[in-house]
């Protein structure tokens, strides 16, 4: 994203927002130390690590029941399910 509004040229006004489920792993975003059980890690967290403490990115924890993408990831109760596709504007034909 940042390539590309740099050839547009945009410059954001703050730091891109990721939201994530797992709170463990926006822990270890702004954690910069190593750790024993980290270091299996594939090498975009490291890079979403360094961008975090680099101002350029920020990651911040949501509800799983908050996440737009829950109906196309994972099972969920039906009311969830029918609230999260209305929001994008969709219509569960079978719920």
């Amino acid at each position: 994203m940042t390539a590309l509004f740099q050839q547009l040229p945009i410059q954001p006004a703050q730091p891109y927002m990721i939201y994530y489920d797992s709170l463990s792993t926006v822990k270890m975003t702004e954690n910069s130390g190593k750790h024993e059980r980290t270091k299996h890690i594939e090498v975009d967290w490291h890079f979403t690590r360094d961008q975090v403490n680099a101002g350029k990115l920020k990651v911040q924890h949501i509800s799983t029941t908050l996440q737009l993408d829950g109906p196309f990831t994972k099972a969920l109760p039906v009311h969830t399910f029918v609230e999260l596709i209305s929001k994008l504007n969709m219509k569960a034909i079978h719920a």
